[in-house]
């Protein structure tokens, strides 16, 4: 981290980038981090050019390992060049995309794309991989996408016919981590600061806006594309700032475990299957049917009993889980009946049709019906049909309307 600092001491272009490191020592972890992601990473990172990380702490992990990825390149190379045919072939899309090049004005490459198709078979396949990394924009040319495509094939053909060893491919995947895991750690500022512009009007702490903002950082360090020579705080920009967006809905939820998210759907989808076949269910039967404890469906069920009442699965199905368990004490079973005739008052109090609705989507006293079934019913689309139920809801919420039903109870 000392290093990165350090090399941000000499300006490029007149300016350093947010993140404290210069815009090619960006691009250059860029460019070692993209390589993971393409056909043959091998290869590609047999041709890396490393110069920009000489004073990073990481070069030496970097430099030794792409020397062994050259030792392979050479041996693989000169195999692929004795496929007469196969080079031919990469020969022809070059000379298409020099003619491209030249009609869209791009000189410099289409010499490239001519001197590449022009050289030896054994240098063929490097010279097409760094024309590969320089086509940035251009790559959305017909030729270039031909090029491109026919490419990945042959670094494909190339490992299939000289397979590098398995401690070959770890050896580069390690390097390739290590540069990722550093890259995030040195762009760490460009999180904080996007995180500390919207905790003013964030509802999340500082703190945890701070680690979603490194979660997008992440993602956009996996994305980043170092060919379009942009700085990375202009590209990470878009992902941080989705993902901080995406966090504020549940700023009042408490985050749970996937596992634990699973494990409510499966729960919730059985007791709702269960509704809609008729069948009374229980705890121990829908334990053993999931491959679940007892305990988490019993803690699920538990959990979904405040919410059940108006916006998730009531009456019929909570009174058929509970019929079924002979664990459940007397007073559980008086408090759901309360709970039930509740609900009856506040569905009394919306139009027969709104009434209908809401009773058919959540079961209450007849088994759920799909949505579609609901809408065709009626004469409704299904985002009406989401609608009517969202407008009930919130009326059946309002302070005017709940403290009639609390009189009426």
């Amino acid at each position: 981290m000392n290093a990165a600092r350090e090399t941000s001491s000499a300006p490029t272009n007149g300016s350093d980038t947010e993140s404290g490191l210069l815009l090619e020592t960006e691009l250059a972890l860029g460019e070692v981090i993209y390589s993971s992601r393409s056909a043959a990473p091998i290869v590609r990172f047999a041709i890396l050019d490393l110069d920009p990380l000489r004073e990073l702490p990481i070069y030496a992990q970097l430099a030794n390992t792409q020397r062994r990825a050259q030792i392979y390149l050479r041996a693989a190379s000169k195999r692929w060049a004795t496929r007469a045919m196969t080079a031919s072939d990469l020969d022809a899309a070059l000379v298409a995309l020099a003619s491209e090049l030249r009609t869209a004005g791009r000189a410099d490459l289409a010499r490239l794309a001519e001197d590449a198709a022009g050289g030896l078979a054994e240098t063929l396949l490097v010279r097409a991989i760094e024309l590969a990394r320089r086509l940035g924009a251009a790559q959305s040319g017909t030729a270039a996408r031909a090029f491109i495509a026919r490419l990945d094939r042959e670094l494909d053909g190339l490992e299939s016919l000289y397979a590098p060893t398995p401690l070959q491919a770890m050896d580069v995947a390690a390097a390739q981590r290590a540069t990722r895991d550093y890259f995030v750690t040195a762009q760490l500022p460009v999180a904080e600061r996007r995180a500390r512009t919207v905790a003013p009007k964030s509802r999340l702490p500082l703190a945890d806006l701070v680690q979603i903002a490194a979660e997008g950082l992440m993602h956009a360090a996996e994305k980043f594309d170092p060919s379009f020579r942009v700085p990375f705080a202009a590209f990470a920009h878009r992902p941080i700032a989705q993902r901080l967006y995406r966090a504020e809905p549940s700023a009042d939820l408490i985050p749970l475990p996937q596992r634990v998210h699973e494990a409510r759907s499966d729960v919730r989808q059985a007791i709702t299957k269960a509704a809609t076949e008729g069948v009374a269910t229980s705890t121990p039967v829908l334990a053993m049917h999931l491959g679940l404890p007892e305990r988490v469906v019993r803690a699920v069920v538990q959990s979904d009993v405040p919410v059940l009442s108006l916006d998730g699965v009531t009456g019929r199905i909570l009174e058929d889980t509970y019929a079924g368990e002979g664990d459940q004490s007397g007073e559980a079973r008086v408090e759901e009946k309360e709970r039930a005739a509740v609900v009856q008052r506040a569905l009394a109090t919306c139009p027969p049709r709104e009434r209908s609705i809401l009773c058919q989507l959540f079961g209450i006293g007849c088994p759920a019906r799909p949505v579609e079934q609901i809408a065709k019913q009626h004469g409704l689309s299904a985002a009406r049909v989401y609608q009517i139920r969202d407008a009930e809801i919130r009326r059946l919420r309002r302070p005017a309307v709940a403290k009639m039903l609390v009189a009426y109870a």
